[in-house]
C-alpha cells in the first residue's frame, strides 16, 4: 500500500484538485498491488578484456591488446587499433576507423566513413605500403608481413586511387626515384572480376642510376585487391615506401 499512497501524493502535488487528478487517483486505488518477490542473486562478472583494451558506448567491442572502441556498435579487433563512431570497425594492426560505418581492414590504414552524407558504404582511406628489395625479381609493396596486407576492393564497389611511391638506395643517397600513379579500379561480383578502369596515369621523377627501376599498379584478381608491383633492376638494398589515397564508392 505504501506504493499506492506515494503515487497518490505525487498526483496531488503535481495536479492539485483538478478533475484529471481525481480520475487518476481513483484509477490508482483500483490497482491491486502484490508483494514484491525476493531479489535474485547478482550475475557473474564478465571476463576481463585484453590488456589495455577500452570500449565505451552501447554494444562497443575492443577485443585485442591496446584496442579502443568508442561509439554504438563500434569494434576494434586489431592489435592497437582504434574505432570511433557508430558501427566503425578497425580490424587490422594499428588501423584506425573514424566515422559512421568506417572500415579499416588493412594494417596501418586510416579510414574515414561518409556516414549520413552517402547512400551507401562509402569512405576515404590512407594506406601505407613498404618493402626492402633484396631480390632481383619483381616484388609487391605490402602493409606488413602478416594480417591483411593488401588494399581490398570490395564486391560491388569502385575506387579511385592516387599512389605516391618512393624508392631510395640505402648505400647511395643519389639513387632515388618517385612515382605518382593515378587511376581507378572496381569489383563487381567477386575477386575474379576485379579490374582497372581505363589506364592509370603515371608521372615519374628519377635520379641517376634508377633508369631500370619500375613501379606499376595492377588489379589482383585472386585476392580482390589493388596491388603495387616494383622492380629495382637488380639493385640490392633499395627501400620502398608508398602512400595510397583511395576514395571508395560501395553499394553492397
Amino acid at each position: 500500500m505504501a506504493v499506492i499512497q506515494q503515487v497518490e501524493r505525487h498526483i496531488q502535488v503535481t495536479l492539485g484538485a483538478t478533475p484529471t487528478a481525481k480520475v487518476l487517483t481513483r484509477t490508482v486505488k483500483s490497482v491491486k498491488v502484490t508483494q514484491q518477490g525476493a531479489r535474485g542473486p547478482q550475475g557473474e562478472r564478465g571476463e576481463q578484456g585484453p590488456a589495455g583494451a577500452v570500449g565505451i558506448g552501447y554494444n562497443s567491442s575492443s577485443t585485442n591488446t591496446n584496442a579502443s572502441a568508442f561509439g554504438a556498435s563500434s569494434t576494434a579487433s586489431g592489435d592497437s587499433s582504434l574505432a570511433i563512431g557508430p558501427s566503425a570497425a578497425a580490424s587490422a594492426v594499428s588501423s584506425i576507423a573514424l566515422g559512421s560505418g568506417a572500415r579499416a581492414p588493412v594494417n596501418a590504414q586510416l579510414a574515414i566513413g561518409a556516414g549520413a552524407m552517402a547512400l551507401n558504404k562509402s569512405q576515404v582511406s590512407i594506406h601505407q605500403l613498404a618493402a626492402n628489395s633484396s631480390a632481383t625479381t619483381e616484388f609487391e609493396l605490402t602493409a606488413g608481413s602478416t594480417g591483411t596486407i593488401r588494399i581490398p576492393v570490395r564486391v560491388f564497389s569502385m575506387m579511385s586511387f592516387r599512389c605516391q611511391i618512393t624508392a631510395r638506395n640505402l648505400s647511395n643517397a643519389g639513387a632515388s626515384k618517385a612515382w605518382f600513379i593515378d587511376g581507378a579500379v572496381w569489383c563487381n561480383t567477386g575477386p575474379n572480376t576485379t579490374a582497372l578502369i581505363g589506364t592509370p596515369v603515371t608521372t615519374t621523377f628519377g635520379g641517376s642510376g634508377t633508369e631500370t627501376w619500375t613501379a606499376t599498379v595492377v588489379a589482383d584478381t585472386v585476392n580482390g585487391a589493388l596491388k603495387i608491383n616494383c622492380y629495382a633492376g637488380g639493385t640490392m638494398g633499395v627501400y620502398w615506401h608508398a602512400r595510397v589515397d583511395t576514395v571508395e564508392n560501395n553499394n553492397s
